[in-house]
């Protein structure tokens, strides 16, 4: 636990005021590949957590104070991988419980997932109301599909 918050508070604490949002995003994506990854042998439901908390709250903190619209086509990207990350990651869980203990979720990550990825996908397309709309009957398709 301490290592993960480590990962994703190191470049908050090295940073040189640079804004470059790539790199702390694709360094969040190599971290959240070794959540998956970790997740896809072992359940391990805090390291989950403390990783969608950190990838969302920090991208979310970003997005407030750095975000433009100008950044949308290099931003998009990240917070899609994000999405399927934290998608997979509960459906991993549920895959990985015993059979009589089937039915238990990750209610979490299941029900956080959307709300926060699509709260997001709404600031960055407030202007775009169609695309949004768009996005978000897809976002239900994805779900109606899951269940």
């Amino acid at each position: 636990v301490l290592g993960i918050l480590a990962g994703f508070m190191a470049p908050l604490w090295l940073s040189a005021g640079s804004g470059n949002h790539v790199g702390l995003f694709s360094y969040y994506a190599v971290l959240n590949a070794g959540i998956f990854a970790i997740a896809w042998f072992r359940p391990w439901r805090a390291l989950n957590l403390l990783g969608f908390a950190f990838t969302f709250g920090i991208g979310t903190f970003w997005g407030v104070l750095q975000y433009v619209p100008d950044k949308f086509s290099s931003t998009e990207p990240f917070l899609l991988l994000f999405f399927v990350f934290y998608l997979l990651i509960p459906l991993l869980y549920a895959r990985r419980q015993p059979a009589s203990r089937r039915d238990l979720i990750d209610g979490s990550l299941v029900f956080g997932t959307p709300l926060v990825a699509f709260s997001l996908q709404a600031g960055m397309l407030h202007e775009q109301p169609m695309t949004l709309a768009l996005c978000a009957l897809g976002l239900a398709a994805i779900y109606a599909v899951l269940a």
